[in-house]
């Protein structure tokens, strides 16, 4: 079997915004006697939890750490999400463990995620990282990241917002529910700011588990400086960012709390934080190519984000958005909360199944241009002094900065 042949099944398997339940992965858990042996940090949240991962990881990284990490979503291959040392696992080392239990996957149906977080935990207990940073997913109870009869050593969740409401429940609450069936009794959990009906639900969860509930502090005296930032850590120091998105720095501070909660097992000299959260951000998360900002916000909470960071960043500069969602999402109050800041919206589509095309945005007044690199082409054409965001998709920010990152060279 070669690794091309792995990724023809994995295809076939994904079940996404289709199936969301764990019935046959647990079963093949149970049979596969597979769970973590390594300590690990698991993290749920609507927005910034890949961000958070990334910084965490490259913190542990500097302070000599070997560290392992599972992010998603990928751009190309599951492997990408597969990280050791900042490292890919390797294709060979991919497609041995996928055929190791093949078998089983079929047996219980699995999901391509499923399948590769299996692949992802095989992988991790065989070269026993110091600690794995896990991203969750979609939720957190149902999740396949989310391990039955095994604790992570700190859960996070980084925000609670409207999303995958046929899978999580139509309100912040039973979202924030969902969210809180990462964590363990006894294990301290850290979460970002979100609304209080939702904090009032993880507030009683983790009573009701005798958990130490830890809130992140939110960046102060924040300032921009080119297309850097930093905001205050202590009186008298700064951290740095390579990016001058306020987003980046709420999941900056996640992560230096996480890494403050955890000293004690893990200790790390402020010397590895500050280098470490110097990493440059993942794609898409307030990408700026020239004037072009691709940033995959793709709810409202993350859309209320990204206009603050804007904010900050735009000074007087003016923007025309871009603008392609999936489906599923509450795109009409990101496009309201986009308005505010936009001289002009577009909208577009982009290859994918749940694309919005043009006849699901037949009732709004904003020309809609098929070809999204066409109409990135017009709308420089047009507004040669404006800055332009694509944004309301983290797939489709992927997949259009990554054409960028192409042309550039």
């Amino acid at each position: 079997m070669t690794f091309k042949d792995s990724l023809a099944f994995l295809k076939s398997k994904d079940f996404t915004m289709v199936r969301y339940e764990r019935k046959g992965y647990d079963a093949f858990l149970k049979e596969a006697k597979l769970k973590p042996n390594y300590p690990y940090i698991l993290i749920a949240g609507s927005n910034g939890k890949g961000s958070t991962a990334r910084y965490i990881s490259s913190i542990y990284h500097e302070a000599k750490y070997n560290v392992g990490s599972f992010l998603s979503p990928w751009l190309h291959t599951p492997k990408e999400g597969i990280l050791y040392k900042g490292k890919p696992i390797k294709e060979e080392t991919f497609t041995r463990i996928f055929e190791k239990y093949l078998p089983l996957f079929k047996k219980y149906n699995l999901s391509s995620f499923e399948i590769t977080t299996a692949i992802m935990m095989e992988y991790f207990n065989e070269i026993h990282p110091d600690i794995a940073v896990i991203e969750c997913g979609m939720g957190g109870e149902m999740d396949a990241t989310n391990i039955h009869g095994s604790s992570p050593i700190l859960s996070i969740i980084t925000s609670v917002s409207l999303e995958h409401k046929a899978f999580l429940g139509n309100t912040t609450d039973k979202i924030a529910e969902a969210k809180a069936g990462i964590f363990r009794k006894n294990v301290p959990a850290l979460i970002g700011s979100m609304d209080s009906k939702a904090y009032e639900v993880i507030k009683k969860r983790a009573d009701d588990l005798l958990i130490s509930l830890y809130n992140a502090p939110i960046p102060s005296d924040f300032l921009i400086s080119g297309r850097t930032s930093s905001f205050l850590y202590k009186e008298n120091e700064r951290i740095e960012l390579s990016s001058p998105a306020y987003s980046l720095a709420l999941d900056a501070a996640l992560a230096i709390k996480a890494t403050r909660i955890l000293s004690s097992q893990f200790p790390c000299s402020f010397k590895a934080l500050k280098h470490g959260l110097k990493v440059p951000p993942l794609p898409a998360r307030f990408e700026i190519q020239d004037h072009v900002i691709f940033d995959g916000a793709h709810n409202p909470e993350a859309t209320k984000s990204l206009v603050k960071s804007l904010e900050y960043f735009l000074d007087n500069t003016k923007l025309v958005t871009l603008f392609a969602s999936f489906k599923d999402k509450e795109y009409q109050q990101e496009l309201a909360l986009l308005k505010k800041i936009s001289t002009a919206i577009y909208l577009t589509t982009f290859p994918h199944s749940r694309a919005r095309m043009k006849d699901d945005y037949s009732f709004l007044d904003y020309p809609f241009i098929r070809d999204p690199f066409a109409a990135i082409e017009q709308l420089k054409k047009e507004y040669p002094e404006h800055y332009i965001l694509v944004t309301g998709s983290l797939a489709f920010a992927l997949y259009m900065a990554e054409r960028g990152r192409k042309d550039v060279l």
